[in-house]
């Protein structure tokens, strides 16, 4: 799975970054309204300077460019206040931009949550990014972040950070109907995230007669969590994440499949008979299902006989 964004630094930002000559300035960067590109937000000519508009705009994620001695000290300020979704696309813009900006001239990074981090000293860290490959560096800040958004106090929580218990749980269905009432309507539901609300919402109920059906009813236009019972009532548990999913769905639907299931499983009280992966639906093994229908007819042993082998030929006297 990809964990860049495909979110790219402006030429203006860039400019801006190369123009810093003074040991101490700042450039303030963040991601745009539509998610499409990084661009500048602000200029701060002191440390001090910094730390009063990282304490008046406390609640917004930002990148922070700090000229170094010898380069730059990149921050990547996401509050455990911010939705999951822009913690997501910050951390998997974030080594996009420190390569647009030169990594060789990245003295270090930082993940920061809160304003009382900007301090100067934080920014002197020996943990550079050239010890780490790309992945490592953007696995390691969506971990981190992940784990911030758990001990967060006012940020709403999903289902992955509550496991799937707890009066917190972000869990919506649109129904009165518990989960394993609907299912005993309709074999088929499905399941997706409202990136907006940050809510699991029921998308879609069905029933199908067989399982080659599920093919052509799981979506190809983003991840989802389906959930299907069969004939002799196994309930089967789907998350299908297609290739052309974006990569802020594929982390956050990824990090609440678990949460999800704890939650079916918990508060639901329903007996899962196999957790199913797959990326594209076409990639769903249909054996896993037991068709039993399907299997060929079995060899009668009576029709087929074996004849008993010839013995050695004689020789002639």
């Amino acid at each position: 799975m990809s964990t860049q964004s495909g979110i790219v630094a402006n030429d203006d930002l860039l400019c801006r970054v190369n123009g810093l000559n003074k040991e101490g300035t700042s450039i303030v960067a963040g991601i745009n309204g539509d998610s499409t590109e990084v661009e500048y937000i602000s200029q701060c000519n002191s440390i001090e300077e910094l730390e009063s508009y990282i304490g008046e705009n406390s609640t917004k994620a930002c990148y922070v460019i700090v000229r170094g001695a010898t380069g730059f000290h990149f921050l990547n300020f996401t509050p455990d206040a911010a939705h999951v979704r822009e913690k997501m696309l910050f951390a998997s813009t974030s080594n996009t931009l420190q390569r647009q900006i030169g990594s060789n001239h990245i003295l270090s990074t930082s993940l920061l949550t809160e304003p009382k981090d900007f301090v100067q000293q934080q920014w002197r860290s020996q943990d550079s990014p050239k010890a780490y490959t790309e992945s490592e560096i953007i696995k390691r800040q969506i971990d981190e972040q992940l784990d911030s958004e758990v001990h967060s106090r006012d940020a709403h929580p999903l289902v992955s950070q509550t496991n799937g218990s707890g009066p917190s749980l972000s869990f919506k269905i649109q129904e009165s109907s518990a989960v394993d009432e609907l299912l005993a309507e309709n074999n088929l539901l499905t399941f997706g995230i409202d990136l907006a609300s940050e809510q699991i919402d029921l998308a879609s109920k069905k029933t199908i007669s067989s399982p080659k059906q599920l093919v052509g009813n799981i979506t190809r236009e983003k991840p989802s969590y389906t959930l299907y019972q069969s004939t002799d009532e196994k309930t089967f548990f789907i998350y299908s994440c297609p290739s052309g999913s974006k990569v802020k769905e594929r982390m956050i639907y990824a990090a609440n499949k678990q949460g999800f299931i704890n939650h079916l499983q918990n508060k639901d009280q329903m007996s899962i008979t196999k957790s199913i992966e797959v990326g594209d639906p076409e990639e769903l093994e249909l054996s896993i299902f037991d068709l039993k229908a399907d299997l060929e007819e079995p060899i009668n042993p009576q029709k087929y006989k074996f004849g008993r082998p010839k013995g050695p030929h004689r020789r002639s006297a």
